[in-house]
């Protein structure tokens, strides 16, 4: 009845939130703080490029790299995750991503920025590991399955930052400047990571 679906409703909630534990509460501080610190210069490095020089077909041919780089390690790091644990493939993933955000904003030319975006792009592979890491640190309750809500609830996280990440960066590149907004980023890929190893 519909006069008992806000009972049911907020019954569920409270179940999903008991089901998310300290460790996968960790992760949607860290996955919320990488979104925030990537989606600050997303849509700044066409930008970045072309003021160090870029032409737009070398813009185009560094973006091709970037989408084969995505799809170079997501297999193989997944055998790993199955060996290694999924924890030390997401921690090793996202340590990749930040140095691959320091290279982009201190390089001085846009060839090894490319190389930096390039890098930073392999954090993909940790992507499978992320939802395993996740569904190992959910356990059902009181009798229902609640894996899917839990993993709806975490992953929240990535579109929560991304509302306000893009326009937070564009502002603050046209006050400081794009490679602020980098550096910027880059300590918060870093800080993600830290969160992580809390875990």
């Amino acid at each position: 009845p519909a006069a008992v679906w806000p009972l049911r409703r907020g019954r569920e909630e409270h179940i999903v939130l008991q089901g998310i534990n300290r460790d996968n509460r960790l992760f949607m501080l860290g996955n919320f703080l990488f979104a925030l610190s990537y989606g600050l210069w997303m849509n700044l490095r066409q930008l970045h490029l072309a003021a160090l020089g870029a032409e737009p077909a070398e813009i185009g041919t560094v973006f091709a790299l970037i989408a084969i780089a995505g799809g170079l390690l997501p297999i193989p790091a997944g055998i790993l995750a199955d060996r290694l644990g999924p924890r030390r493939i997401i921690i090793g993933g996202w340590l990749l991503a930040a140095l691959g955000g320091v290279i982009a904003t201190l390089a001085p030319t846009w060839p090894v920025v490319g190389l930096g975006y390039v890098i930073f792009m392999l954090v993909i592979a940790a992507n499978p590991a992320t939802v395993s890491f996740v569904l190992l640190n959910t356990r059902p309750q009181d009798g229902e399955r609640t894996a899917e809500r839990v993993l709806a609830t975490v992953f929240a996280s990535w579109p929560a930052a991304m509302i306000f990440a893009p326009v937070l960066g564009g502002v603050l590149a046209d006050q400081w400047g794009i490679p602020l907004v980098h550096g910027l980023g880059a300590v918060g890929l870093f800080v993600s990571t830290g969160v992580l190893f809390l875990t």
